[in-house]
């Protein structure tokens, strides 16, 4: 009932405007003045009556004053048409045939209630539908279309709207087919949604038409594909033969369906996949570089590596391997341990002494695998440096006054650090003699002993430490002083 009167400005050039009034004319009636209070006129150019109008069809002309009395009106305006009130509610909308079942499909034709109080407006049928029951409609929602042919189970809701957006209450039909259900369907390989490397869809379309209805095999069962979430849909296979395939390109991402058509309607099947995307990754993770320190070592090797990437399904993680030595080459590879995205570094210790190669590569979410670095070797050594070569043999008798002591130090992965010799008999020390770094042999001479040997049993201690750590303190070399003179000989 609310609606706004505006109007062109008038104008006096001598005694001067006064203003505006308002006549207004109620279902063809006589005009009257329509502000309250007149003659106080309207000074602007526009007038919304308030309280609103009750219902019924509005008409107005304007009348300018001048301060001296004279007048001039304006024409008459279009119709105001006001349609309020609970006894203007249309009536409700009704559909033919109505609630059912039928086969293989149902024409519908739906018409809406009479307008009702005065005045009456023009009505539409507003509608929802769905294979469950839809949400009651508004007067915005979808105008219904007659005849609407419906080929599977649907719920109808109408209701009659006027033009002023008074509107009926809903009545619902449920319209039940049966037999001859057209279907479409899609099996698909991959499935699922998410990172594949798989560059091939193999599918398999199946259709079946509306009981009755006729088909085009152009457009009976198509199948389709929506590339990179564009959202369009094109064709890529108009026949229901089993496996067939469709390339995909690693950095893209895939939805497929099939669409069955026939001369009653159509039906989509379940996407492949139901929801997501099939996303292709056949690229490698960048190739890092690999750097080893602490070689040669007792302990465990330092290793670091620069970071990797990988712009599509992303990293996973870093796995680290090793190989021993072997002819100055790598010899069977194993892998030592996973490393976290984001980790940059770790240690290792071998599982025996020796040279060791490490290699280190990258693996994606789908598996795929970067380029091996250039593998790193390094030398571990948990072995103490070994003595051989007893001068005398260990366990040996001498008869020199001041024998020569000499034995080898050796050790294969690193080199020999500082020595000593340390000879004892009946646990006192007798002679100790030191030796720098490097010395591989080690010996006392015959000029440095301060004396003569005792008879007895000698221990021989040797000490030594390898260049990382490993040391070496063995008192298994003895030998026994037996300079005594021979028994005198008897005369027969």
């Amino acid at each position: 009932g609310t609606h706004t009167c505006t109007w062109s400005a008038s104008s006096d050039p001598l005694s001067g405007l006064a203003g505006y009034f308002v006549y207004q004319s109620l279902n063809g009636g006589a005009f009257v003045l329509a502000i309250p209070n007149q003659p106080t006129p309207v000074t602007g150019t526009s007038w919304t009556p308030s309280p609103a109008l009750n219902a019924g069809t509005y008409r107005y002309r304007v009348v300018a004053a001048d301060t001296a009395g004279n007048s001039s009106t304006s024409g008459i305006s279009a119709d105001i048409i006001v349609d309020r009130g609970a006894g203007n509610i249309p009536a409700a909308a009704s559909c033919a045939p109505g609630t059912g079942t039928y086969s293989p499909s149902v024409s519908v034709t739906c018409n809406p209630g009479a307008d009702q109080g005065s005045p009456t407006t023009a009505v539409t049928v507003r509608h929802t539908s769905g294979a469950t029951t839809p949400a009651d409609p508004t007067c915005g929602s979808a105008a219904f279309i007659n005849p609407t042919v419906y080929n599977s189970t649907r719920v109808l809701k109408v209701r009659t709207c006027d033009a002023a957006g008074n509107s009926s209450a809903v009545t619902t039909y449920t319209y039940t087919i049966s037999g001859g259900s057209r279907s479409a369907s899609l099996v698909g390989n991959p499935s699922t949604s998410g990172w594949t490397t798989t560059t091939t869809f193999t599918y398999t379309p199946t259709c079946t038409a509306q009981g009755g209805s006729t088909t085009n095999p152009a457009t009976f069962c198509v199948t389709q594909v929506s590339t990179n979430s564009g959202g369009s849909w094109n064709n890529i296979s108009t026949t229901q033969t089993a496996n067939q395939t469709r390339a995909l390109v690693s950095g893209s991402n895939y939805r497929f369906r099939t669409v069955e058509t026939d001369s009653l309607g159509s039906i989509t099947s379940t996407s492949v996949p139901a929801s997501g995307n099939i996303q292709v990754d056949t690229q490698a993770p960048t190739q890092v570089t690999l750097t080893l320190t602490g070689s040669p070592t007792s302990t465990s090797f330092s290793l670091s590596w620069t970071a990797s990437s990988d712009p599509l399904s992303g990293l996973a993680r870093y796995e680290l391997w090793r190989a021993p030595n072997q002819g100055g080459a790598p010899g069977v590879w194993a892998k030592v341990k996973d490393v976290a995205i984001g980790t940059l570094s770790t240690t290792d210790t071998p599982p025996s002494s020796g040279i060791w190669w490490y290699g280190l590569h990258t693996v994606d979410n789908v598996g795929n695998w970067s380029t091996e670095v250039t593998a790193r070797s390094g030398t571990y050594d948990n072995v103490p440096p070994v003595a051989s070569n007893h001068i005398p043999a260990k366990g040996g008798t001498v008869v020199e006054l001041r024998p020569t002591l000499q034995v080898t130090l050796s050790d294969n992965l690193s080199s020999i650090g500082a020595s000593t010799l340390t000879v004892t008999l009946g646990g006192n020390t007798v002679k100790t003699k030191s030796f720098p770094s490097g010395t591989t042999t080690l010996s006392i001479g015959t000029g440095e002993w301060s004396g003569v040997l005792a008879n007895g049993p000698y221990t021989v201690r040797v000490q030594s430490v390898d260049s990382v750590g490993n040391a070496l303190d063995d008192s298994s070399w003895t030998f026994t002083e037996n300079n005594a003179a021979p028994a005198k000989p008897v005369v027969q």
